[in-house]
């Protein structure tokens, strides 16, 4: 099992793709905080529709949910 943290910069947009290929599953995670964080998922459900398999396993989830008072999304 591999994690990569791209934290959504720029410099890691051209390599993405390449282990969205061989993944089995994928996990995109946004700041609830951060409209930005919400809206690049966009971008990056694209690139998962674009290049990982059918059978590639989707997760979308939220974090800093512990900080409710400034919850943006």
């Amino acid at each position: 099992m591999e994690f990569w943290d791209t934290a959504g910069q720029e410099k890691f947009k051209n390599i993405a793709p390449n282990y969205f290929r061989d993944a089995s599953a994928v996990i995109l995670i946004y700041d609830i905080t951060k409209i930005d964080s919400f809206n690049d998922i966009v971008y990056w459900n694209k690139e998962l529709y674009n290049y990982a398999s059918e059978n590639c396993m989707k997760y979308l989830v939220g974090n800093k949910i512990d900080d409710e008072e400034n919850r943006k999304i």
